[in-house]
C-alpha cells in the first residue's frame, strides 16, 4: 500500500490569501495615524492600551509593533506557499521503504530509523509526529534559516495541510507498513 499526497493549489490559494491578509492587515496598522491608533473608541483599544501601560510606550508604537509582526507572519507564511505552488511530484510518499517528507529532505525516513509515530489531531489539522532513532541517519534541510537551532532534528511532523491527501488514508498506509511503531 502506498500513499502519496501532492500539493492542492486550490487549498495553497486559500492558504496564500491568507497569507496576503496578514500581510495587508499589518500594512494598514503600520500606516494609520497615532490618533486613530490612540483613540480608545476605536477598534484597537483593549489589548493595545494594555500594552502600551504594562511597557510604558506609546500606544502607536505598539500598533506598529503589532502590524510589523503581522507582515512578517504573512510573509514567512507566503514563503512555502509558493514553494508548494511551483513543486512538482510527490509532497509526501508512504511505502515500504518509509516517509517522504518533500519540506523536510529529498530522501525519505526509513522505517528503521523511527522509534514511534503519534497521530495528532486537532480541529480539521491531522499531524504525525515521527520520533527517530539518529537524526543523522535521516538528516533534514535547514527549513530553519537562523533559526534552525530551534528546529529539533530528532523529530518530524507530517501535516497534510496544503496537499490533497487525506488523514485517514495517511494513517492507514502507515499502519500497513510500520504497525509496530504506532502509537494509538
Amino acid at each position: 500500500m502506498i500513499f502519496e499526497a501532492h500539493y492542492s493549489k486550490s487549498r495553497l490559494l486559500g492558504l496564500a490569501a491568507l497569507a496576503l491578509l496578514f500581510i495587508l492587515f499589518g500594512l494598514w496598522i503600520i500606516t494609520r495615524d497615532a490618533d486613530f491608533l490612540s483613540d480608545p473608541r476605536g477598534r484597537s483599544a483593549g489589548v493595545l492600551f494594555f500594552l502600551a501601560d504594562m511597557f510604558n510606550v506609546e500606544v502607536a508604537t505598539i500598533g506598529r509593533i503589532f502590524g510589523g509582526f503581522a507582515v512578517l507572519l504573512g510573509a514567512l507564511t507566503a514563503l512555502p506557499i509558493y514553494h508548494g505552488m511551483t513543486a512538482t511530484g510527490a509532497a509526501i510518499r508512504v511505502d515500504e521503504q518509509g516517509v517522504l517528507i518533500k519540506r523536510r529532505a529529498d530522501t525519505p525516513i526509513l522505517w528503521s530509523n523511527i522509534a514511534v509515530i503519534s497521530p495528532v489531531s486537532f480541529g480539521n489539522n491531522q499531524l504525525v509526529k515521527f520520533k527517530l532513532i539518529d537524526a543523522a541517519a535521516s538528516p533534514a534541510r535547514n527549513n530553519g534559516g537562523p533559526f534552525s537551532f530551534l528546529v529539533n532534528r530528532k523529530e518530524a511532523v507530517l501535516t497534510l495541510q496544503g496537499t490533497d491527501g487525506k488523514g485517514d488514508a495517511l494513517l492507514a498506509a502507515i499502519h500497513h507498513h510500520a504497525p509496530a511503531h504506532l502509537k494509538h
